[in-house]
């Protein structure tokens, strides 16, 4: 299988930017359960302004990347789509899936680069729903972005939500904004898949500090509300409390808002690995976000064994669990937060009680095998109810063409189909509208071959079918 990525970057510090963490872990997860499959991943050019350290992920085998002009800015990220370039693209590749994380442009990607609608001449796209422009958000309402959501959700053929919280703001949207058929239609293709972004090496620490260290690994941005939390913090502290708080960010410039802080200790993490060490050392986690639509931050700490306390809404609700296991430590009020971090700073049988029962929580549910293996499943699916519609003539000679473009490029046979080779009774065989590398990809597997991507191409190769 050839999978297409389109990803969203948020953060100019790509290595730092959940969004292509979480992705790069997925396509290893992927990868280690499917071993043929190969991912063609759109990243951003030397000129875009991002910041970047080569961590070896496209040095993999299973990977290859297209470099692309971004803007760093993610507004203007989610709605620029460069038609002529896409159009170009996507005649140079033929892809099974696109999995697209920026679902503003997914109307448009869906028929990148063909003038047919036939179904088995396209990708299937299944759009990630991470995020969602919201009335609730406190920060400005941004119109143009959810229509363009709204749209690229219902032209997608499934669109997957990574909590109920970030279903339940897009149908608020969509019931403001939509027909009731076209809500229906929505909800027909829409499904949940947790993410998964506790990786295999995340696992419940033992800190044995004396004194707690509370993590925050969260951006310090309005609607996070740290300046309500860590006066909170700050309370307890010259209540007597003992506590540091250990800030692990790479923002060096965010820095001076909270240094003046005498619990704050400073670690800027500029790779994943410093950051992983840096959060095993702690204790619990602190957050008053009003926005999320799940918290890596918080689910990685958690699964290290890290009570957290954190507001009683949005997501938190879910995935601590509060419904299934009781989790007792979400507040509604500044003063309840100060309850809560007062108990769990001063009680350490406390903290590893319920720290435990979330860390067994959160990784029997958002592991990333356990995410990699829910899109295993859903591709794999998509993929088998393609109905191939071609005559037993046509596809004798798609075998013969095989043979004959063993080893070349797909676009050369895709040539060879416009020429006298592509004729079957004086008609061309896949036809001039309806003639894409993806639906030539599909016919080369339906009569036992296959396409692989070898230097940046898609090549023919001649293999017995199993």
């Amino acid at each position: 299988m050839i999978i297409f990525i389109q990803p969203m970057y948020s953060k100019a510090e790509l290595n730092a930017d959940s969004n292509y963490v979480v992705y790069t872990q997925w396509v290893k997860a992927l990868h280690k359960m499917r071993p043929d499959w190969h991912f063609v991943v759109i990243f951003p050019d030397s000129k875009s302004g991002f910041k970047y350290e080569d961590d070896g992920f496209f040095d993999l085998p299973c990977v290859t990347r297209v470099p692309q002009r971004i803007s760093v800015r993610r507004s203007a990220n989610a709605v620029s789509y460069d038609a002529n370039w896409y159009d170009l693209f996507f005649r140079r590749f033929g892809f099974d899936v696109v999995w697209c994380n920026l679902p503003e442009i997914a109307q448009h990607i869906r028929y990148a680069g063909r003038t047919t609608r036939e179904p088995i001449s396209r990708p299937f796209v299944v759009s990630h729903h991470n995020y969602v422009i919201h009335p609730s958000l406190e920060y400005e309402f941004q119109e143009n972005i959810v229509m363009a959501e709204l749209a690229g959700s219902l032209m997608s053929d499934v669109n997957v939500f990574n909590s109920r919280w970030c279903r339940e703001m897009l149908f608020d949207n969509a019931a403001k904004y939509l027909s009731a058929a076209m809500v229906e239609r929505l909800e027909a293709s829409s499904m949940l898949i947790n993410y998964g972004t506790i990786e295999p090496e995340i696992k419940p620490e033992c800190t044995g500090n004396e004194i707690p260290v509370i993590a925050y690994n969260h951006r310090l941005l309005t609607h996070k509300h740290w300046k309500d939390t860590f006066t909170v913090l700050d309370d307890l502290y010259r209540q007597g409390i003992k506590f540091r708080l250990r800030f692990m960010n790479n923002c060096a410039e965010k820095v001076a808002k909270i240094r003046h802080y005498p619990f704050v200790e400073i670690i800027l993490s500029r790779s994943r690995e410093e950051y992983l060490r840096a959060l095993r050392g702690c204790d619990l986690n602190v957050i008053n976000s009003r926005h999320e639509t799940f918290c890596i931050a918080a689910a990685e700490s958690m699964a290290m064994g890290q009570p957290l306390v954190a507001p009683d809404g949005v997501t938190f609700t879910e995935i601590t669990g509060k419904d299934e296991i009781g989790y007792p430590y979400l507040f509604k009020s500044p003063a309840q937060q100060r309850q809560h971090l007062k108990k769990l700073l001063t009680n350490s049988d406390e903290r590893w009680k319920w720290g435990k029962r979330l860390s067994e929580y959160v990784r029997a549910r958002y592991t990333m095998d356990v995410w990699a293996a829910s899109y295993v499943k859903l591709f794999e699916r998509l993929v088998a109810d393609i109905h191939i519609g071609t005559s037993q003539r046509i596809l004798a000679k798609v075998a013969e063409m095989c043979k004959r473009y063993n080893g070349k490029p797909l676009t050369e046979m895709y040539s060879g189909f416009s020429r006298k080779h592509g004729y079957v009774d004086g008609k061309q065989m896949i036809g001039t509208q309806t003639a894409t590398l993806t639906k030539l990809l599909r016919l080369i597997r339906h009569v036992g071959h296959d396409v692989v991507i070898r230097g940046g191409e898609e090549i023919v190769c001649v293999k017995t079918k199993t």
